[in-house]
């Protein structure tokens, strides 16, 4: 090995970030940017870094590199346009708010793309095929030296996965890395809620049984069941000490100042574009309820549906009384005007949700317990 790659066997563990609907994943991932034994790429840019491996026709070295530094040339330039993005889609540069950072909100989030280019290039294996995990080192690695950040065994390489999916995860799987799920979570319909608005906003095809989905996606896959927790983003924004110190216990890292700062690559980050304008820990977002979509019946109707996964993440204490078949035939104030396909789909998908969580109807019918994401403790 070349001393140029020594440096690799530094970057074995790996933090990978989730969501759970709209949950301040990328919130999460910018409070440990700046932490000292971190290295991350800014947002989104990797979630679908499977998918573009996949999609590649050689893995010989130099091919490998050129496509990486083609495909993903928003990072050296975030005001580049319709250049999609594996899982990232166009634009990413600015959805992120990676064109408006900085303390006076006048500076670029980028990587140097000549320095970047210039590290990449060391790190090249002449006549030799590249592997996904590799690769994803040598990528981390060469972001690394152009940061100047000092490597060691309590190095971590944050990777936003975003998604929550097994395929996009496989080459950490199949590889010899130590990896860790880390889970951004919100009250599960506000979060759910929020995503819907989202989508709608840019046009997605979204109803009331997206919310519903979006809710049940709470079960982790059974090859990461020992390897997942989560930290609620109000704990993040209201007692940000306290989560930050359980972040850190998680990752195995030293608690760092920095860590109560929301950067990428060291520059001051804002938000996403078309949210809320607000910087850091607020009291904002954790106060959102959506009233123009969620009535105070419906919040009890998603709390009585998704009543354990409530009590596990302690947005409830005691579980949900006088919630009947009635109440739960009724339109949702988010269903209003749907056809009556939509209301018989949802119902469907309800009935089948409140089995699942029902010890009793799980014997009848021989099915496990789903593990559903546990909190940091």
């Amino acid at each position: 090995m070349t001393d140029h790659l020594d440096n690799l066997s530094y970057l074995n563990n790996v933090i990978c970030i989730c969501y759970y609907g709209r949950s301040g994943s990328v919130f999460l991932q910018s409070l440990l940017d700046s932490h000292p034994n971190v290295i991350t790429f800014p947002g989104c840019y990797l979630m679908g870094y499977q998918d573009w491996w996949d999609s590649l026709t050689s893995h010989r070295s130099n091919e490998v590199r050129e496509s990486f530094l083609k495909t993903y040339e928003v990072m050296f330039n975030p005001l580049l346009e319709d250049m999609p993005i594996p899982g990232c889609g166009i634009n990413s540069g600015i959805s992120h708010g990676f064109h408006q950072a900085g303390e006076r909100k006048n500076e670029l989030i980028a990587i140097d793309r000549h320095s970047f280019c210039e590290q990449l290039e060391r790190l090249k294996e002449d006549d030799s095929n590249e592997q996904d995990y590799t690769f994803f080192k040598k990528i981390h690695l060469a972001l690394a030296r152009t940061q100047n950040i000092h490597l060691d065994n309590k190095t971590r390489i944050v990777f936003n996965l975003h998604t929550p999916s097994e395929r996009r995860a496989n080459f950490l799987i199949r590889s010899s890395l130590s990896y860790k799920i880390l889970y951004s979570i919100r009250e599960p319909h506000i979060s759910a809620v929020s995503l819907y608005k989202h989508n709608r906003e840019f046009g997605s095809p979204v109803n009331f049984l997206t919310v519903l989905a979006v809710m049940n996606t709470c079960y982790l896959p059974k090859l990461i069941e020992t390897r997942a927790a989560a930290i609620r983003l109000e704990d993040l924004h209201l007692d940000s000490n306290k989560a930050l110190t359980l972040v850190a216990k998680y990752c195995d890292i030293d608690f760092h100042e920095n860590l109560t700062k929301s950067t990428f690559l060291g520059t001051t980050w804002h938000n996403l574009a078309r949210t809320n304008d607000v910087t850091g820990f607020n009291t904002i977002i954790p106060n959102k309820r959506h009233k123009d979509l969620v009535s105070p019946e419906d919040e009890k109707r998603f709390e009585y549906i998704f009543q354990e996964l409530y009590l596990l993440w302690g947005y409830r204490e005691k579980k949900v009384q006088g919630v009947g078949l009635f109440s739960l035939l009724k339109r949702f104030k988010i269903e209003q005007g749907s056809d009556y396909q939509s209301w018989a789909k949802s119902r469907y998908l309800m009935v089948k949700i409140i089995l699942s969580n029902n010890a009793f109807m799980r014997r009848i019918l021989g099915k496990r317990r789903r593990v559903m994401i546990p909190l940091l403790q």
